[in-house]
């Protein structure tokens, strides 16, 4: 059964002691770290004391009433805690609110004691009185009413120690009861909860903790018996977990503790509460493992949200909007990262797609996006939209996505412009180069890709500017020599030529000198290079008069 004492049941004290016709009080005792008592708080008050005095629950004995002390009062409720002795005395009492002689009864509860006190200030005046009259006239009357006034008190007394034993009886029975349903409400708990009890070496330092109790939830979770066993026998991780120093510095400082910490065992996340109770800890153990890898889930889920929203392309779900039939009629924005607000001008998350911009309509986007979303296959739609008020040209993906679309849009303008731009510049190049019987070229650099040629010759070319076959072949004597080429002129000032003679064949065919001179072409927004022009000669009929010529004079010599 679930522990108590009478400390947590302020309302069977309550029902007890307002029926006392005397003040009734119960205090429990406040101790320093090592155990002594150094004063008591008041836990309760009875209606007649609260009457006379005022409300005290909460209160210092000593702060409120230090008198006690010089009394030799405080002393006396030690040793009524202390020993368990119940003690009855007759004083007087002049400190505070207080000036009269009291009848105080003490018995020991729980870490603490009750106290009854009674004001006999008038029955200790009438028997003053009675004994001045005693000795000057004898007067019986004046006894006679002081053994009744006594008589009426014990009768009094009687009458209320009965009333207080039948409704402690009661109480004890509706006690039961109330500990049998907290008992039930505890084992229907999800969480698991334990009494420990500390288990101290012979210099009084904590070694272990034993389990006392526990529920049903806590058992389950253990999947073992733990009554009676030692913790660090059952789980030795705690120890290096942190754990056990969190519950002894919990019954040290009697600070509630809270731990977290992930079982391996079970793969699972624990959350244990904890708080001092007597000589050991109450605890708590809450499985918040679906709680855990919700945070973790949301977490991976922000980063990939952000990873997203920093993408230059706008990331859309779409979901469609359709007729009674079936048909679909729209589509509407069911979310939009972060840059489509950038692109548009404003956040169209929940706006209808034909809405926001009719002009997907005029160049068959809603149709194009419909075909996807019936059949499946993936859109890839590339179009100048001029409407809506825009100017741009748009590159638009698109795949289904539960009833809708997932659709990345892109802003391709600048690549666009930068094709035409070389489309301009290559029919520019045309209309000069078409007259003249060398290969012109222009190259990409680094990548020495050709990007225009005025013919496609077999025979003739720089390395960039061949229709890239693989049967090509530079001569080994001058390969490296092409590439220091390509090199020199990436690094040639505007206006400037550089020149090269280099052997080159085609298959089987045999080899023929060229004549390669290139210049800069075009640089980027940092000056580098990025293509050059090259015009290439077929040279090798001047080369062969030269070696004739040569040899001609060598015999002549």
């Amino acid at each position: 059964m679930l522990p108590t004492t009478a400390f947590d049941n302020p309302e069977l004290l309550r029902s007890v002691l307002d029926s006392a016709p005397y003040a009734a009080q119960v205090f429990r005792a406040q101790r320093d770290p090592n155990g002594r008592i150094v004063d008591f708080t008041w836990i309760f008050t009875n209606k007649v004391y609260n009457e006379q005095y005022g409300d005290a629950v909460g209160k210092s004995l000593l702060r409120e009433n230090p008198g006690v002390q010089a009394e030799g009062l405080f002393a006396k409720f030690v040793e009524v805690t202390e020993t368990g002795a119940p003690l009855n005395h007759e004083h007087y009492y002049n400190h505070e609110q207080i000036d009269g002689w009291l009848r105080q009864t003490l018995q020991k509860l729980d870490d603490g004691f009750i106290l009854y006190s009674e004001d006999i200030t008038a029955r200790r005046k009438a028997e003053a009185d009675l004994l001045g009259i005693k000795e000057q006239m004898a007067r019986p009357a004046a006894e006679e009413a002081l053994r009744a006034e006594r008589a009426n008190t014990e009768r009094h007394l009687r009458d209320f120690t009965t009333i207080l034993e039948e409704q402690v009886v009661l109480r004890t029975r509706e006690l039961k009861e109330s500990r049998d349903l907290l008992q039930a409400v505890v084992n229907t708990s999800p969480l698991g909860m334990v009494l420990l009890r500390a288990v101290p070496d012979e210099h009084n330092a904590v070694i272990d903790f034993e389990y006392t109790w526990a529920n049903d939830v806590a058992v389950q979770m253990a999947g073992e018996p733990i009554i009676g066993r030692r913790m660090l026998q059952l789980y030795p991780h705690v120890r290096n977990a942190g754990l056990f120093d969190a519950f002894v510095d919990a019954l040290t400082s009697g600070k509630v503790g809270d731990f977290e910490e992930y079982y391996s065992p079970k793969q699972s996340w624990l959350r244990w509460l904890f708080r001092r109770h007597e000589n050991g800890l109450f605890v708590s153990v809450e499985d918040i493992t679906p709680r855990r890898r919700a945070q973790q889930l949301k977490a991976v889920n922000e980063r990939f949200e952000a990873a997203i929203h920093v993408s230059p392309n706008v990331l859309a779900i779409l979901k469609t909007i359709r007729s009674p039939d079936g048909a679909i009629l729209d589509f509407h924005f069911d979310w939009v990262s972060h840059s489509g607000a950038e692109l548009v001008g404003r956040n169209v998350t929940g706006e209808r797609m034909l809405a926001a911009f009719p002009h997907t309509r005029a160049i068959g986007l809603l149709g194009r996006f419909a075909r996807t979303v019936e059949t499946g296959e993936p859109s890839l739609f590339e179009h100048r939209y001029d409407g809506d008020g825009f100017h741009l040209w748009i590159c638009w993906k698109a795949v289904r996505f539960e009833d809708g679309l997932f659709v990345s849009v892109e802003n391709v303008t600048q690549r666009k412009e930068a094709e035409e731009k070389v489309r301009a510049q290559a029919n520019f190049i045309s209309r000069v180069t078409g007259i003249i019987p060398d290969t012109v070229t222009v190259t990409e650099l680094p990548s020495k890709r050709t990007i225009y040629s005025n013919r496609q010759q077999k025979e003739a070319g720089a390395e960039g500017g061949r229709p890239q076959e693989a049967s090509y072949q530079v001569h080994p004597e001058d390969a490296a020599r092409l590439r220091h080429y390509y090199e020199r002129v990436s690094k040639l000032p505007d206006g400037q030529v550089a020149q090269i003679d280099y052997r080159a064949r085609y298959g089987n065919a045999g080899w023929r000198w060229l004549s390669a001179r290139g210049s800069v072409f075009e640089r980027n927004d940092l000056g580098h290079v990025t293509a050059m022009v090259n015009v290439v000669q077929d040279i090798t009929a001047q080369r062969t008069a030269e070696e004739e010529l040569r040899a001609e004079h060598y015999f002549m010599e």
